[in-house]
């Protein structure tokens, strides 16, 4: 059998490796004879490369449970999940039963997904929220009072009034012929 050139990886692009099906036979032995080299290589060590399998093996075992765990997370919360709509839904069954509106539109609502805007608290000048209900709207008036009551600005200023020119457009009502043309084009679709 001819013997045929082997690249390995773009690292190794500089040597050629040569093998055919007797070289095969000799790694797969050589493969076998290594693995029994390996297990007296760990036996001369006092087994710290046992050590690291253990380790290796515990690691797998940990990362097998954690998925394990989390599927059983997952699946918890999709059953949660269903139960909670399954109660709203029955509650709203019930509310429409009893045509309680009220709660039938709040189940509606929370059911939709959309958020309502809270209402976010009002400040007063040094920065402390308004608490009481009356308190609110003094607060606004005294902002506007403040706002909108000013003395008039000193300078007035200067706009540039530009004088009118005439348009080329044509203000007198259409004609009867542009009205029955305009209405030819609409029903021929242009």
């Amino acid at each position: 059998m001819r013997e045929r050139p082997l690249e390995l990886s773009e690292g190794d692009s500089q040597r050629n490796v040569f093998h055919d099906s007797r070289k095969k036979e000799e790694t797969r032995q050589g493969m076998a004879l290594n693995g029994h080299l390996e297990t007296n290589r760990r036996e001369e060590n006092g087994g710290r490369e046992n050590d690291s399998m253990q380790r290796r093996t515990g690691e797998e075992t940990l990362s097998s449970t954690n998925t394990a765990l989390g599927k059983k997370v997952k699946k918890s919360t999709r059953k949660d999940k269903r139960r909670f709509y399954d109660n709203l839904a029955t509650e709203a069954d019930k509310a429409a039963g009893k045509k309680d509106l009220m709660a039938l539109y709040q189940i509606s609502k929370s059911l939709s997904g959309k958020r309502s805007t809270q209402v976010k608290p009002i400040k007063d000048s040094q920065g402390n929220p308004i608490t009481k209900e009356d308190r609110p709207v003094e607060h606004w008036a005294g902002h506007f009072i403040g706002l909108l009551n000013r003395p008039p600005p000193a300078t007035h200023p200067e706009i540039q009034t530009t004088a009118r020119t005439k348009l080329q457009v044509d203000t007198n009502p259409p004609t009867k012929a542009e009205v029955l043309n305009a209405n030819k084009l609409l029903e021929a679709g242009k």
